[in-house]
């Protein structure tokens, strides 16, 4: 992985093997109150003080929850800025205070990389119906086709918009080290839109009602790896030594849903989060069997007490903070690809319960020190 130049040299440190131990944290997204500077400044000193050296931070909430609803930060592009969260401390310039906050990290040996995901196009859809997913039958989706090539420009400009303020070399010490995108995918059947069914004819002849399996399942993977190519393709623009990252699941290849690790690598993706909510370890195994013979993996484990509403994420408790961290341990020194878990992250710091948090720390602060 690259990233920021001597920033990220700053930051390597092997805790038990793993390079990199932190948070996943958001500025809005699940939020009941808005955060601001405080918050994240109290995160970052208990990191420095614990020796965690990685965090991630999550720049949206899609109002999927039921709460929070816009993009986090100042976001210039006209079109784009009318849905940010206006509630949102760091989307007013007069507040805003990522750069200090990243700042602030980097003195603190810490690595900071910006999170996104395509599910954030939900956030348009209300000015784009023609960008919804659709399935067979014609019902909706609440989510944008990733065929939909309006909607890859869209999230071209608003990646270029986040990075172009966080992102580029000649902000020093302010500039983030990474970036990690989630998305864009297809459901099992949500493949029916309108933009869909032209660019199928355009690939293969005929109407998209007379598709093999075998003929959906490539056009999925085309579709999602031509989008991931131009997101990426627009991180590398804004600043080239940028880590790029993709976030993913144990959906994401064991169903079709046009992802395949090797075309990440194609696309220019450096390191690959994967997500772990089932709480198996041999799901957690299986998965990083897939991602990390091609990637360098960083963990991403739930730590929320209160599941996320409208998808099943089990409530956990400190207990199974141990849990999966003894898991992370157990393959960087038994499994296959072992050496190439580089990190293990806990996610939402912004919304874990005191109990989970300590819990969090502690666990971490194991894994550094060796023990079990």
């Amino acid at each position: 992985m690259t990233a920021n130049g001597s920033v990220y040299e700053g930051c390597k440190m092997e805790v038990n093997g793993f390079q990199f131990v932190g948070w996943g944290t958001s500025l809005n997204y699940e939020g009941d109150i808005p955060r601001g500077a405080e918050h994240f400044e109290k995160c970052i000193r208990e990191m420095g003080e614990a020796g965690l050296n990685y965090l991630s931070i999550l720049m949206y909430s899609d109002q999927y929850h039921g709460e929070a609803a816009g993009y986090a930060w100042p976001v210039q592009d006209p079109e784009l800025s009318e849905v940010v969260d206006k509630d949102c401390p760091n989307a007013n310039p007069e507040t805003e205070f990522l750069p200090e906050l990243v700042a602030e990290a980097h003195r603190k040996g810490i690595r900071v990389d910006l999170a996104m995901g395509t599910p954030q196009g939900r956030l348009l859809l209300p000015k784009h119906p023609e960008w919804t997913m659709m399935d067979f039958w014609g019902n909706e989706y609440p989510l944008p086709t990733p065929a939909s090539a309006a909607f890859q420009d869209a999230n071209c400009r608003l990646i270029r918009d986040l990075l172009g303020r966080y992102g580029r070399a000649e902000l020093g010490e302010k500039a983030v080290d990474g970036f990690y995108n989630e998305g864009p995918t297809y459901g099992p059947m949500s493949h029916y839109s309108a933009s869909d069914r032209q660019q199928f004819e355009r690939m293969f002849g005929k109407p998209l009602a007379e598709a093999t399996i075998a003929e959906m399942r490539a056009f999925k993977l085309k579709v999602v790896s031509e989008f991931l190519q131009a997101l990426f393709a627009t991180v590398k623009e804004v600043n080239p030594n940028l880590a790029r990252g993709q976030h993913c699941w144990e959906t994401s290849f064991t169903t079709d849903r046009g992802h395949d690790v090797r075309e990440y690598v194609k696309a220019g993706v450096q390191y690959a989060v994967p997500g772990h909510h089932s709480f198996r370890e041999e799901e957690l195994c299986a998965s990083l069997d897939y991602y990390c013979p091609y990637l360098p993996s960083i963990i991403h484990f739930n730590a929320r007490r209160r599941p996320p509403k409208n998808y099943p994420v089990p409530p956990v408790h400190p207990e199974d903070v141990f849990t999966m961290a003894e898991w992370a341990k157990r393959y960087k020194a038994e499994g296959k690809y072992g050496h190439n878990l580089v990190g293990v992250l806990f996610f939402n710091e912004a919304h874990c319960p005191p109990d989970n948090r300590k819990a969090v720390f502690e666990a971490l602060a194991q894994l550094r020190e060796g023990k079990s």
